[in-house]
């Protein structure tokens, strides 16, 4: 919450009788999601939910990831994608691509994406034609070839970089040579 001193501005639409607000920005949103319990599924949730408070103007579409063997009900997604299914990624894609969204906002974690540590994102985020971006929820210090390389790609296909810290844009910076005005 804000200080009690400082003014804090929302702005929304205004809505006439009769009247249809058309989205000024759709947005696709990829990551875990409730009722799947993982940190990632609470942040997601959360700027779904601010968004939606804040910026009614913004049309969002949620693809939350999942496994087909922990598939949970979902409700208030456009779809779930089976993270380790290169085909349910590729359906994804196009799905989102025929949305005609502006933007792809896309939540990182290895952990969340198929294959050796996630690195079916890879594929998929090269299938995408809107801008990218991605927030990085672990920016590691030291590692693996395969999760450098993967860390690479992201970066390299990015529009936009998000990071939780501090710490985490300066190891984007250094380990992974990120462009510093894209974070």
């Amino acid at each position: 919450t804000a200080p009690e001193s400082a003014t804090v501005f929302a702005f929304a639409p205004t809505r006439e009788p009769g009247h249809t607000v058309l989205p000024s920005l759709r947005v696709a949103l990829i990551g875990t999601y409730p009722p799947r319990r993982c940190g990632i599924a609470t942040f997601t949730s959360d700027t779904v939910e601010q968004l939606r408070r804040f910026h009614p103007d913004v049309a969002l579409d949620v693809y939350a990831l999942d496994k087909a063997s922990e598939t949970a009900d979902y409700s208030g997604v456009r779809a779930t994608i089976d993270s380790s299914s290169r085909s349910a990624f590729e359906l994804a894609s196009r799905t989102i691509n025929e949305s005609a969204c502006d933007v792809v906002w896309l939540q990182h974690e290895f952990g969340i994406f198929g294959g050796p540590d996630g690195e079916l994102v890879c594929d998929f985020v090269d299938q995408l034609a809107s801008p990218l971006v991605v927030t990085f929820h672990t920016v590691l210090s030291a590692a693996s070839a395969n999760q450098f390389r993967i860390m690479q790609h992201l970066i390299a296909r990015a529009s936009r970089i998000m990071v939780m810290s501090h710490h985490g844009r300066r190891l984007l910076e250094t380990v992974y040579h990120a462009p510093a005005d894209l974070i």
